[in-house]
């Protein structure tokens, strides 16, 4: 599967390298294509489900929407 979330917070490079670098590593996503506010998401929906991804990125302080 794949998703759109919109990602506010996100306020520089470093930001956008962060939520790239956490979303590649985490188990069940496919691919991630991250841009300022906003990331692609590519994952196995057997292996992970789409409130966990949200929950990650919201552990690092920023507000997730699809």
């Amino acid at each position: 599967m794949e998703t759109k979330l919109k990602i506010n917070g996100m306020h520089c490079q470093s930001c956008v390298t962060l939520v790239s670098d956490v979303l590649k590593e985490t188990e069940g996503v496919k691919d991630a294509k991250v841009t300022m506010g906003e990331a692609r998401v590519a994952f196995d929906e057997k292996k992970i489900k789409l409130a966990s991804i949200k929950s990650e990125l919201k552990k690092l302080g920023y507000e997730v929407t699809a």
